[in-house]
């Protein structure tokens, strides 16, 4: 038995997924769900704090301490 099998009801095509046969890749795919979980974690760490820094900053002012702001005294044509 494969993994799908297919029987045809008149103008009707019905499905039947072999559950078993799907359990090794079920398996394969389960190792990665728990780093991938770990990552997204990571990743909505990240992005919760970066919000909170953004929204603790006034984007009219400009950063002293902040590496991309431009330097007043700099001529632009001579970076």
């Amino acid at each position: 038995m494969g993994v799908v099998s297919v029987r045809d009801d008149g103008r009707h095509r019905h499905y039947r997924v072999y559950a078993p046969a799907l359990k090794p890749i079920h398996d394969w795919a389960s190792q990665f769900e728990q780093a991938w979980t770990v990552r997204f974690g990571h990743l909505d760490t990240l992005l919760e704090e970066l919000q909170r820094q953004e929204a603790g900053h006034d984007h009219n002012e400009i950063d002293p301490g902040d590496d991309h702001a431009p330097d007043p005294g700099a001529d632009p044509d001579h970076p």
